[in-house]
């Protein structure tokens, strides 16, 4: 046992993911390292790549077979303090032939995610427990009669430091509007293990996002007979039957990220009150879906005088 940290035991399975972590007493942000440093400000990685400040401190790794690993790590609270003395985490991988086929971790799209309708390719990453290479096909069929290739990461990392899942890379071809498009993957790693069974990945092109827009009082002959009205906007379509997130801006901000949210938003229903003077205005109104839709419409009109009690 170490004074200052623990040790695990037994030896880790290689190329397994294994998850570990600590407690502190305070909301803390923690570092760490695989070389020994004087302070926290030497030390260039956070822990699990988190950078804020928690109780709880977990990771996850998978490492290749045959080593020893050694973290260096320290902590230091919102105001500032933190440990001099470093917390040690080690562990060893056992020796031995690899007779395990890779795993995929994870892809940078969600499995069964709502895509753009416009998208008909996208590229995707496979997040590989080991070094592989991976293959894909429309159909589920053996790795050497699958047709696409994946380009892939197939060597070990020589910074066995952190989070080291091995990273493939490739497109997406053929996806179809409003069905659930199903891909396979397979992967064989350098030991020559390959998966017997498929990843089964499924995506779904959404179909486009519309949006109607309505204002109380009504705008008539681009002339809005109040100074106080509501703008109501319904939306149709897209990735969750019309479920989005509406944004305003007047005169020339029409970037949705530079937009202010609508008061009542995130489903197919939105509604801003606003209050204006008198004067010639455009609103640019921008909805979004979660599958980044995305639908606009100017209003451009005039209030000359409030005419309504």
């Amino acid at each position: 046992k170490l004074q200052n940290g623990y040790e695990i035991q037994p030896k880790v399975r290689p190329f397994t993911r294994i998850t570990f972590g600590f407690k502190t007493n305070e909301p803390a942000q923690c570092k760490l390292d695989t070389k020994h440093t004087k302070s926290i400000g030497e030390m260039p990685h956070f822990f699990n790549n988190n950078p804020l400040y928690l109780t709880e401190h977990n990771v996850s790794l998978s490492l290749p077979n045959g080593q020893d690993y050694s973290y260096y790590i320290r902590c230091r609270d919102a105001k500032g303090n933190a440990n001099s003395a470093e917390y040690a985490i080690k562990l060893s991988t056992e020796v031995g032939a690899d007779l395990t086929p890779p795993i995929i971790e994870s892809t940078s799209i969600e499995n069964g995610a709502s895509i753009r309708s416009d998208v008909e390719n996208t590229t995707l990453t496979a997040y590989l427990n080991e070094p592989a290479q991976c293959k894909w096909s429309t159909t589920d069929k053996n790795y050497d009669s699958m047709e696409n290739l994946f380009a892939c990461h197939t060597e070990q990392y020589e910074d066995q430091t952190f989070y080291n899942l091995y990273q493939c890379i490739t497109t997406l071809t053929g996806i179809k509007q409003n069905l659930e498009n199903n891909f396979y993957f397979k992967c064989k790693d350098n030991a020559g293990n390959e998966n017997a069974e498929s990843y089964k990945f499924s995506l779904r092109r959404s179909s486009p996002l519309t949006l109607s827009v309505s204002t109380v009082p009504k705008i008539e002959g681009n002339k809005l007979p109040s100074q106080s009205f509501e703008i109501k906007v319904a939306t149709v379509g897209g990735s969750e039957d019309g479920k989005a997130h509406c944004r305003f801006s007047q005169g020339t901000l029409t970037s949705y990220d530079t937009m202010v949210d609508f008061f009542n938003t995130d489903s197919n229903q939105h509604s801003q009150q606003l209050q204006l003077r008198e004067g010639s205005y455009q609103l640019n109104l921008v909805c979004r879906d979660d599958a980044i839709n995305e639908v606009s419409q100017k209003l451009q009109f005039k209030i000359e005088e409030d005419k309504i009690p």
